[in-house]
């Protein structure tokens, strides 16, 4: 077949190669999770976690975290603060290399555009929270 575009390379087995902006993403998501800052975070982690998550654009279900507390007072105070706007919030306890974290999170959302609009309002109050994808 001869339509094939110019410079277009075939993704391998059939999947996608994963966007920029989702690399970019998928860097920003897992320096949060692991509480470094998104430079810390080399291309081919953010493409090792975006493979290992597997999840497509159709089928992506999105979530944002508030923050990562390493004491429950705050991860409560944040809770809270949500909570007091309108959203469900919920928390995962997590082993990390600086001990235990706890994740404040909310959604899961269906849709990136739903989760970008709560995070706008989330921002909002004061809070530095980013949009995941699970």
């Amino acid at each position: 077949m001869q339509g094939a575009a110019k410079g277009a390379a075939p993704a391998a087995h059939g999947k996608p190669q994963p966007s920029q902006h989702q690399i970019a993403s998928a860097r920003q998501a897992l320096a949060a999770l692991e509480g470094k800052h998104p430079d810390q975070i080399s291309t081919s982690q953010a493409e090792a976690a975006l493979a290992k998550s597997g999840s497509s654009s159709s089928s992506a279900r999105y979530v944002i975290q508030a923050g990562a507390f390493a004491d429950t007072k705050s991860a409560h105070e944040v809770r809270q603060k949500i909570e007091h706007a309108g959203f469900k919030t919920y928390t995962q306890v997590v082993d990390t290399d600086a001990g235990k974290r706890i994740r404040v999170r909310v959604g899961p959302f269906s849709s990136r555009e739903q989760a970008d609009k709560a995070l706008a309002r989330i921002r909002a109050l004061g809070l530095k929270a980013v949009v995941l994808t699970l």
